[in-house]
């Protein structure tokens, strides 16, 4: 799973997501959002555990996978960042 914004845009929205190819989903990413996109952080996880993330932030959602750069939603990617099983 990965959480990836524009970078140095830190009120930009924060995508969630789940790949079995990082780089070549953020390549992918940056052709179709015309965005320099980065990954803030990179978990091991599974599409059902992306997919429940989803549902905590359902209220913070813009479109899709993209959602507000909230203060809980920073926080889980700083535990994901720091490799927390909180996260």
């Amino acid at each position: 799973m990965y959480f990836a914004q524009e970078w140095a845009c830190p009120d930009e929205p924060i995508k969630i997501g789940f790949t079995a190819d990082p780089l070549e989903r953020l390549r992918m990413l940056r052709l179709k959002t015309g965005l320099h996109l980065h990954f803030l952080a990179l978990v091991p996880a599974t599409m059902h555990m992306e997919r429940e993330l989803h549902k905590v932030f359902v209220g913070d959602r813009i479109q899709g996978e993209w959602f507000h750069p909230t203060t809980e939603l920073r926080h889980v990617v700083a535990l994901a960042r720091a490799g927390s099983s909180d996260a």
